[in-house]
């Protein structure tokens, strides 16, 4: 889902025995960067609920776009019922402005861009 009240990247990921398949599995990827604190869980929390998180770093493809060691978290835990297996998504993607409190660049910042829209069909 894209979420424009945040500007990190999250991911099920298969440590996550809640979360919806199919999940990301970093042992599958040959791009996949373990970040030096990997142990430490981070909390994200969104209206619907928080989710715990480890840091990595990974290629990410947007179309054409790529950026290669973009920084996005793994989901290890959660209570937000739309991510369960059952659920309607399996990641949430932060393009909103990025906070100046992050030391992570923005997926959006990282692929340089400064400006977007959005066309709902």
């Amino acid at each position: 889902i894209l979420d424009t009240g945040s500007f990190d990247i999250l991911v099920s990921s298969e440590r996550c025995a809640d979360c919806r398949d199919p999940p990301y599995d970093a042992n599958a990827s040959s791009t996949f960067r373990e970040a030096a604190n990997a142990s430490n869980l981070i909390v994200h929390t969104f209206g619907s609920g928080p989710t715990y998180s480890v840091r990595g770093y990974e290629r990410v493809q947007v179309g054409p776009y790529a950026v290669e060691n973009q920084t996005f978290y793994q989901i290890v835990r959660h209570n937000i019922s739309a991510m369960n297996k059952s659920g309607s998504f399996n990641a949430i993607v932060g393009i909103g402005p990025q906070d100046g409190n992050s030391s992570a660049p923005s997926l959006l910042a990282s692929l340089g861009v400064s400006e977007f829209s959005i066309c709902l069909k």
